[in-house]
């Protein structure tokens, strides 16, 4: 037996962790930082509701979706802020995307641990 996680599995377990949380992160990507929420995450992408770090203190804030290459993700923390720090209008939207891609990521982990203890 192994302690070892198969593939990607601790990483995508901690995203969805985090989401779940609705908890903001900065991602480093490439010396880019981008600052949001994470709302989704397949093979290649992880995908945050957010924005350039840089643009934080602009006046006309433009949230948007961001993709950004797994690959290419130097690290990933939070930022000690979530979703009640952002005005309610945004709130709402992105905590809906969080609970959309939550609500996915405990169905696949859900089956995958089901595989794990089946196989």
């Amino acid at each position: 037996m192994s302690l070892r996680q198969d593939g990607d599995s601790m990483f995508e377990r901690n995203i969805a962790i985090i989401a779940s949380r609705k908890q903001e992160v900065l991602v480093d990507s490439d010396g880019v930082l981008y600052e949001g929420f994470l709302c989704g995450l397949d093979e290649e992408w992880l995908q945050i509701y957010g924005h350039d770090q840089e643009d934080r203190d602009h006046p006309n804030l433009s949230w948007r979706f961001v993709l950004i290459n797994r690959s290419r993700i130097n690290s990933i923390r939070t930022t000690g802020r979530d979703t009640m720090n952002i005005v309610v209008s945004t709130r709402e939207w992105v905590e809906k995307r969080i609970s959309a891609f939550v609500n996915i990521a405990e169905k696949f982990q859900s089956s995958s641990k089901r595989d794990t203890l089946n196989g």
